[in-house]
């Protein structure tokens, strides 16, 4: 089934206080059988929807109801690691190469196989977002992707990306939107989200992801082309906070009042979810300080030291970028949310619009 990235019908339907609204995708049907329990009520379908990120694939298979947006029962969330920003970093031509290629689909492949284990889906769709908006070739790796799996891909871009994070968390849950701020760090990108008083959507876009200021804070340590920092000396981790003034300097006086009148702040993405939040959450959420206690653990060690594994490159990194963001946008501490843009995806696949 190719993939309809430019002519994707685009729809749109108002979900929230002052017209924030959701990118829906009108998505292929896949070659199997109908779930039964979706035929009983027209409205609901299983759907099953991808979020292709710079440094994993995740995926989520749920039964929606199209007519209400919402989410009845999730029947199975998985994630892959795929490098797709190291692979597209460690190349001058910002070409994906086939190895990374292969192991993208291959990822595609697992997920779609294992969710529809559990429960056959009615529809699919997926996104892709910070590597892909950046790779030269992102069309044609997602066409293959495409044609194999029969799941239509679109880049989307670093605002709309924002639009399905701030959403999916809103629909997960059940906050009023005018009290959420919403802080998503992926591999190649991070935004903060939020609805200004007269309702209108607001996006703080910053280039920068984890595997960007992990690379960065090795060039300042002299090791350019060195795959991690580890060790990261005292040092090291105020180069770190000097990175990180630099990043934000442009941060409207906005951005600072929205945090300190919305309820609450929200984590989403990998490096809150799963860098983070692991080590250092309680009650949902992290502190600034916990980050801060935390710290001097974790420095002059090395890779091994550290305890290895897919994600050990940015595993310092990632609480220094953490702790220095919440230092000057003054944020004590945030809640976190096991949410991606599969949640607002699998609202937005909808019929009879």
């Amino acid at each position: 089934m190719p993939r309809m990235r430019n002519s994707l019908t685009r729809y749109r339907r108002l979900l929230f206080p002052g017209g924030l609204c959701l990118f829906l995708f009108s998505c292929g049907v896949l070659p199997i059988p109908a779930s039964e329990s979706a035929n009983d009520a027209p409205c609901e379908k299983n759907v099953l929807a991808l979020d292709i990120g710079s440094g994993a694939t995740k995926v989520q298979l749920a039964r929606v109801d199209t007519c209400q947006g919402k989410i009845l029962q999730t029947f199975y969330q998985g994630r892959s690691p795929v490098a797709y920003q190291d692979a597209l970093n460690n190349r001058s031509d910002k070409h994906f190469d086939e190895a990374i290629r292969r192991q993208g689909l291959e990822a595609v492949i697992q997920l779609q196989s294992t969710a529809n284990a559990v429960a056959l889906a009615d529809r699919q769709c997926g996104v892709a977002t910070a590597a892909f908006r950046e790779a030269v070739n992102a069309d044609e790796v997602l066409d293959d992707y495409a044609s194999q799996t029969g799941i239509p891909f679109q880049v989307i871009s670093q605002a709309e990306e924002a639009e399905l994070g701030f959403g999916g968390v809103v629909a997960r849950s059940g906050e009023d939107p005018m009290d959420v701020l919403v802080w998503d760090i992926g591999g190649g990108s991070m935004q903060l989200s939020y609805l200004e008083p007269d309702g209108k959507h607001h996006v703080v876009n910053v280039p920068w992801g984890a595997i960007d200021f992990r690379d960065a804070l090795i060039r300042e340590q002299g090791r350019e082309g060195a795959a991690s920092p580890n060790p990261v000396s005292e040092s090291d981790a105020l180069l770190a906070s000097v990175l990180v003034t630099l990043l934000l300097d442009d941060v409207p006086d906005s951005v600072l009042q929205a945090i300190k009148t919305k309820k609450a702040v929200i984590g989403i993405g990998g490096v809150h979810n799963f860098s983070l939040y692991p080590r250092f959450g309680q009650n949902a959420g992290f502190s600034r300080s916990s980050l801060q206690q935390g710290l001097p653990a974790l420095l002059d060690k090395t890779d091994d030291e550290l305890g290895g594994g897919d994600f050990v490159s940015t595993r310092v990194s990632d609480v220094l970028l953490v702790m220095a963001v919440m230092e000057l946008l003054d944020i004590p501490a945030l809640q976190v949310m096991a949410v991606n843009n599969t949640e607002a995806l699998l609202l937005s696949v909808c019929e009879n619009f």
